[in-house]
């Protein structure tokens, strides 16, 4: 999947201007309407899904250096500092629980963190899509 950059929200953004400031002196063209909207309406199926964290939600982890291939360790978010950062409570293999503070939250835009990071579940992922605006509920 293709990710939207600042650079191309703002072109898209700034043609929706131009588009509208069109309207406001006059113009009656249906078809600039339709090609803005055809256009927005790609740009957010391709926006990736954001969701609010929370204190008490599961995501997956994983730590810095941990192999390809090898599964995620559970956690529990216990502090919110962000859309992108919070604290947790990290489950290893053997049932330990250890606490990890300042991790990033990956939400699925630009590229994966270098270090320790979290991330949403894929069936958390697919909830949230089904639940975004626009979309279509089953």
């Amino acid at each position: 999947m293709e990710v939207l950059v600042m650079a191309d929200l703002r072109e898209l953004l700034t043609a929706a201007v131009h588009a509208l400031r069109s309207y406001q002196y006059g113009n009656a063209s249906t078809e600039l309407a339709e090609e803005m909207a055809d256009h927005i309406d790609e740009a957010l199926k391709e926006a990736p899904t954001m969701i609010k964290p929370t204190i008490g939600r599961v995501v997956w982890f994983w730590p810095h250096g941990l192999n390809p291939g090898t599964q995620p360790q559970a956690a529990l978010i216990a502090y919110v500092h962000s859309d992108t950062m919070v604290n947790l409570a990290v489950f290893d293999p053997e049932g330990e629980a250890h606490s990890r503070t300042s991790v990033w939250l990956y939400q699925g835009a630009g590229e994966i963190p270098d270090g320790a990071y979290c991330e949403w579940m894929p069936y958390q992922i697919g909830q949230a899509k089904t639940q975004a605006p626009g979309s279509a509920t089953p």
